[in-house]
This record gives structure tokens, sequence and C-alpha cells, in this order.
């Protein structure tokens, strides 16, 4: 059986519409069609015989309300000994918690300039393994836009993530919104957001050099340096100021910007 997140990639949707299935999704959380390869198991644990031919997906399909949450707390038992990897479902590892409105976000990074100058242009395309994309080298991750991750900017787990370095030496602090989750293992909440949906002039890079924040202009002059805190502060109370030099600057060298 195809699933709803592979059914929507077949067509054009609207960030809206991304956003509205991953809420859903993490919210509906267990999906008994995720575990079709684990009902002869249980049923057979119940002692029920199979046939030969045996098909979990089909079993589920016609189980009734009663034998789904049978299986469903058998299954949930089951796998907690069972090797995660990145195709297990985004639910296992996130407790949704609302959608993020509009407002500044942060997200750590290797390549600050570049996500600052192209935008999320790479991203995680399916949900199945959303909650263990770091468990993915760069070569084995998909080259398109899709979900990104990034933390409420003015949140105590963006100002431990900039300390700890743990996502990235550098930062982006940007403007946009998504869904709030809590990850279990991150034990952090985390702003899941569709990469394409975020404009590339609300988007602004922060460098980490020699243990302070550094805000640049385009001309690479020191706006502001710091803690993390303070060049968050800085960006979200000037950000106007940054637009109008890039824009400025775009124009002496002919490059407009989107």
């Amino acid at each position: 059986m195809i699933g709803w997140y592979q059914r929507a990639k077949k067509r054009v949707i609207s960030y809206d519409r991304e956003m509205a299935f991953l809420r859903n999704y993490l919210k509906q959380g267990f999906d008994p069609y995720d575990y079709g390869w684990l009902v002869e198991e249980f049923l057979e644990n119940e002692g029920f015989g199979v046939d030969d031919d045996f098909d979990g997906n089909e079993w589920v399909e016609k189980a009734t309300p009663q034998q789904l949450e049978e299986f469903k707390e058998w299954a949930e038992d089951k796998l907690q000994n069972v090797q995660e990897d990145t195709t297990t479902p985004a639910y296992r590892h996130f407790d949704y918690e609302r959608i993020q409105t509009p407002g500044w976000l942060v997200h750590f990074t290797d390549d600050a300039f570049g996500v600052a100058w192209k935008g999320f242009l790479y991203g995680h395309e399916e949900v199945e393994g959303l909650g263990l994309t770091t468990w993915k080298g760069e070569s084995s991750r998909k080259k398109y836009a899709s979900f990104n991750f990034a933390l409420d900017a003015d949140s105590k787990y963006a100002t431990w993530a900039a300390n700890s370095h743990k996502y990235g030496k550098d930062a982006v602090v940007f403007w946009g919104s998504g869904v709030l989750a809590y990850h279990h293992g991150d034990e952090e909440g985390q702003v899941i957001f569709w990469g394409p949906s975020v404009k590339t002039d609300m988007i602004f890079p922060i460098y980490f050099r020699e243990g302070e924040w550094v805000v640049e202009g385009e001309d690479g002059r020191v706006m502001v340096q710091g803690e993390f805190d303070t060049a968050v502060n800085w960006i979200q109370n000037n950000y106007r100021m940054l637009q109008q030099i890039r824009q400025r600057d775009n124009r002496r060298r002919g490059q407009p910007r989107s």
C-alpha cells in the first residue's frame, strides 16, 4: 500500500500542504501499515495460524479498531528491541507540539554563506528517517530541497546548540515557520520547515570566530560580535539595514537577489 507521503510526492503541492501533511503524520503517530511485516508474528503470538500467502497489510485493512489497538500495543513493545535505521518512521522520534507561527529561527551549518546566498537547496525528502538525519552522510543525502531543521532563535535549545556546535560551526538566522516537534533523542523542540518556503532575503549568516559570534556586512565588515544571543538579537533589530546593504551591493555587481 502506498502511504500518504508517497502519494503526495506525485503532485505539485504547496508549502502549506507539506506542513499539513507533516503535522497530521506526526499527530497520528503509529501507522499499522508501516509495520505490516510484523502482523504475521503478532498473530502467531496470539495463537492464530496464517496461510503461506498471508499479506500483513491486507490484514490491517480488514482489522477491527480493537484488533488494530491490540496490534499497536504489541508492536510498540516489540519495536523497543528492533534496531532503528534511516527508514524508521519519524513519529517514533518526535512528539508533535504545534505549528510554529512565523518568527525568527536558526539553522546551524558549516556553510552559512552558501545557505544565506542560495537558500535551503537541499533537505530530507522522506518522512521515514526524518528523526535520524544525522545518521546520513552527505553523499547519501538527496540533493534537492525538502524538509530542513531549525530551532527557535530565542530558545534555550538554540543557545545550547550554539555553545556545543552540535549541528555545525556557523549558523543562519532566518524568518520562517514550520512544525514544532519534540525530538526524544536530542531532547529538544525542533522546527521542521519546508526549505523552499524561506526567502533568501530573510536569511542572515552568523559566523563563529575565535570564540565569538560575528555578523558581517556584504563587504565583510564586522557589524557586531559577541555571544550568540547578542548576534541573534542584533539581526532581529537590524535586518532591514542588512537587506538594504545587500541590495545596494547586488546592484553594484549587477546580481539581483530573490
